[in-house]
């Protein structure tokens, strides 16, 4: 919170100027935004933006909803060329959608729900850093007028390079949100920012739900191939009781089939090859091929997964069998 009660009128001024000032924008964003709306689409924004992005509700552990942005995506040329008027009105058609978005899930679940922003480092194209000052430039105070939206943001798959860049931002990010993102917070458990490492799966499953690990697996599944520096995978949901078969192919890959619980994870095979298993739990079970030890070449991949008995199912016909 603020520290007093004059900043706090001086933060209600800003942001009355804020919203004077871009009016036009505002009434035009919330125009496509139904009112009893809980799920964010991306569509609905002014603008399009140069990433592929994509949306999980309750998709952490304590069922905030997650924003999902493979940076494989990111397209520095289209970032450069990306006009500020076009990406001032892509940023506040987006917080204001959160806005709704945030405000009905918080009535649903009576209490204050924000999102979890989480970008999957892995692959990441190499550019020129100076190219994002502009943008940064651009929408950092847009941002900055909605801190309350931000529960935190997860770097996943963060090599030792994502973690020097992040190092460098800092400063940037301080000098834009310094009343909401104190330096002595970065590195705690519960921090704005937190980087999980290169395939550090248990980590993962801390801080996303199985709904918001399928949600991802969806955004970064194969084709024929894996690219240099990349992880793919392919998930399907699962209850407790269900029984599930993979094969996973792939020569020159980290190849593991996992099975994510809420906070937890179990490792059910390693290595190509196919199999069978009943799993304990309700969750997620996700077929992951890892090329990121890889500094060039893509490697031939195949990835499966299914549930081949669904434990309700087998129950209903077992009761329905000794009925007769």
């Amino acid at each position: 919170g603020l520290p007093s009660e004059k900043a706090a009128v001086a933060r209600m001024k800003e942001m009355l100027a804020y919203r004077s000032e871009n009016a036009e924008i505002i009434t035009r964003a919330r125009a496509r935004i139904p009112s009893d709306t809980r799920i964010f689409d991306s569509q609905r924004s002014l603008q399009d933006h140069p990433f592929v992005q994509s949306f999980a509700a309750n998709g952490t552990p304590d069922c905030l909803g997650v924003s999902l942005i493979p940076l494989r995506t990111f397209d520095w040329t289209a970032w450069g060329n990306w006009k500020s008027n076009d990406m001032r009105e892509w940023a506040i058609s987006t917080v204001e959608q959160y806005s709704i978005v945030l405000h009905n899930e918080s009535m649903a679940q009576h209490r204050m729900c924000k999102m979890c922003e989480v970008r999957d480092c892995a692959g990441m194209a190499s550019g020129n850093p100076l190219a994002l000052v502009a943008p940064i430039r651009t929408m950092a105070p847009i941002f900055a007028m909605y801190p309350e939206f931000l529960h935190r943001a997860i770097g996943m798959n963060a090599s030792s390079t994502i973690t020097t860049l992040a190092a460098l931002c800092k400063p940037i990010m301080f000098g834009f949100f310094k009343s909401w993102f104190p330096a002595d917070k970065l590195e705690e458990e519960h921090a704005k920012l937190q980087l999980v490492g290169v395939a550090d799966w248990a980590g993962v499953a801390h801080r996303l739900a199985p709904r918001g690990v399928l949600r991802w697996a969806e955004l970064v599944a194969p084709g024929a191939t894996v690219g240099a520096g990349l992880v793919v995978a392919r998930g399907v949901a699962v209850e407790s009781g269900d029984r599930i078969r993979w094969r996973c192919e792939g020569a020159g890959l980290r190849l593991s089939v996992l099975h994510f619980m809420e906070g937890s994870l179990a490792r059910l095979a390693d290595g190509p090859g196919a199999g069978e298993s009943e799993v304990d739990a309700a969750g997620a079970v996700l077929v992951l091929a890892d090329n990121t030890g890889s500094w060039w070449g893509s490697q031939a991949v195949s990835l499966q997964v299914e549930v081949i008995i669904r434990a309700a199912s087998a129950a209903a016909a077992a009761s329905a069998a000794a009925a007769g």
